[in-house]
């Protein structure tokens, strides 16, 4: 068991390292405000509150749907058509990203899934509308890598929980590349990162089965059955 957990943490570092390679080779960069159409910040204060959620409606993307450069579906918020309509400049689409102010042990940044259409961004998740020529991808890998949270964190002093702001992360350097650089970047990228999923999916399940097994070891234990 302890042989697998460590399999899951090489995949971590694993997946770091294939970004640092795709991206090692950029030397010109720009900054994200450049390459975007809009950054925006989610509602905040009594504009959006916990009493507001119902059980089904529009979405919401919250801190807990964020990963790094995935997109957590198991945990589901919504609000009322009519609450909808009061925040709706909050708005989020398929094609953009959402990022995290809170900087934990990596940036999180995801792009919104399809399947979700359309959602509000809540407060502490930033909106990234990017420009047509620029591949969300391309920019959601390159801020999902230690490289970019080195450099935003650079900008984070004294705090117990550090965040950043919307000036900062429309200020942070980006890789710059033609569309079919990009492309390629990320076709590269997924390849590998692809390989990963499939050797976590395994380790995951290898680890459900080891749990399982000690389980039903340690009920026989306490039963007697030894």
């Amino acid at each position: 068991m302890a042989e697998l957990k460590t399999a899951k943490e090489r995949l971590k570092v694993y997946r770091q390292a294939v970004l640092k390679e795709a991206f090692a080779k950029y030397h010109t960069f720009t900054p994200l405000k450049q390459v975007s159409e809009r950054i925006f910040d989610g509602p905040f204060g009594s504009n959006l509150k916990t009493a507001d959620y119902v059980e089904q409606g529009i979405r919401v993307v919250r801190l807990e749907n964020l990963k790094n450069a995935w997109f957590d579906d198991t945990k589901r918020s919504f609000i009322t058509k009519e609450k909808y309509q009061t925040i709706s400049s909050h708005t989020v689409y398929p094609d953009d990203l959402i990022m995290s102010t809170f900087m934990s042990e990596n940036i999180k940044i995801c792009q919104l899934p399809k399947k979700v259409g359309f959602a509000v961004n809540k407060a502490d998740c930033i909106g990234i509308r990017l420009k047509s020529d620029i591949n969300p991808h391309f920019i959601m890998y390159y801020l999902a890598s230690r490289e970019a949270y080195n450099a935003l964190m650079h900008q984070v002093h004294g705090a117990t929980r550090p965040r950043v702001n919307a000036k900062q992360i429309k200020a942070m350097q980006i890789p710059i590349a033609g569309l079919l650089e990009q492309n390629d970047t990320v076709t590269a990228i997924e390849g590998k990162m692809s390989i990963c999923d499939s050797i976590e999916k395994t380790v995951n399940t290898a680890l459900q089965q080891a749990e399982a097994l000690r389980q039903s070891i340690l009920k026989k234990a306490f039963e007697g059955e030894f």
